[in-house]
């Protein structure tokens, strides 16, 4: 027992060693200066490919959390799940180190990717909100009480629309200033938003018109969400299905273990 505790010691004191020696020298300061031309680098190039970094995904992320408590909480929780797994040797700890690390990384493209697809399937209803608004108030106003029927994640975004057009009525670029962070989500959203303006700017009784159109293609959009999540919860129900069918090929593996055993 002892000499197990003294070995477990021993490959602590290897695996804590190095790392400890990194951090020295990161503080160093000619060090510092080298690494800041490197990490725009990277960070240019990430941008380049379309790679989010760590501080993009933190703001786009539900996680309260600045970017130092982030890294901290990722290089400590590494450390630790490391030393609880009793890596044989230097080298396997090392390696099951970057391999925790990178998945805090990993977990923010999940939860970026899990928040595009609810604002995608948000997104028509916000819409439909809007649209049944402007058939019976002026545009402006439409958009200003549609705050309290939309969804809590449009809120600040519409807040922020309105506030835009109360400076600058005559204006597009409140509209694009809207599209841009949903753009990817719905494409069809920068023709709607052109169609609102012009029915800002014009109004007159081509309006309806407009207005039907928007309506029906927003419509569309209501029902291909449905659809999606029809099939969402398909697949969950199929899944759910296997669990049993997991359960009982864990205890006949078991019972065949069990019984091999006693033989």
């Amino acid at each position: 027992m002892l000499d197990n505790l003294l070995i477990y010691q021993y490959r602590l004191i290897l695996l804590i060693c190095p790392l400890s020696a990194l951090l020295v020298v990161i503080q160093s300061a000619d060090f510092l200066s080298k690494w800041q031309t490197v990490k725009q680098s990277i960070n240019g190039q990430f941008h380049k490919s379309g790679i989010p970094t760590v501080k993009k995904l933190l703001v786009s992320s539900p996680i309260l959390i600045n970017y130092r408590q982030f890294q901290l909480i990722r290089v400590i929780g590494s450390l630790v799940v490391t030393m609880a797994l009793k890596p044989s040797s230097v080298f396997i700890g090392f390696f099951i180190f970057l391999v925790i690390y990178s998945a805090f990384y990993l977990y923010l493209i999940l939860i970026m990717d899990v928040k595009k697809k609810q604002l995608r399937m948000k997104l028509p209803y916000c819409l439909k909100s809007i649209v049944y608004l402007c058939y019976i108030y002026p545009v402006a106003n439409a958009l200003s009480k549609a705050i309290d029927y939309i969804p809590e994640e449009f809120v600040g975004s519409l807040q922020e629309f309105v506030y835009a057009i109360d400076q600058h009525p005559s204006s597009f670029q409140p509209y694009q200033n809207f599209i841009q962070p949903f753009a990817k989500q719905m494409p069809s959203l920068n023709m709607y938003m052109r169609i609102l303006y012009r029915m800002a700017q014009s109004g007159g009784s081509e309006a309806d018109h407009l207005l039907s159109s928007i309506n029906q293609s927003i419509s569309d959009e209501i029902n291909l969400v449905r659809l999606q999540k029809n099939k969402n919860i398909n697949n969950m129900i199929q899944y759910l299905g296997l669990i049993p069918v997991g359960l009982v090929t864990f205890m006949l593996g078991y019972l065949l273990i069990f019984v091999s055993g006693k033989i």
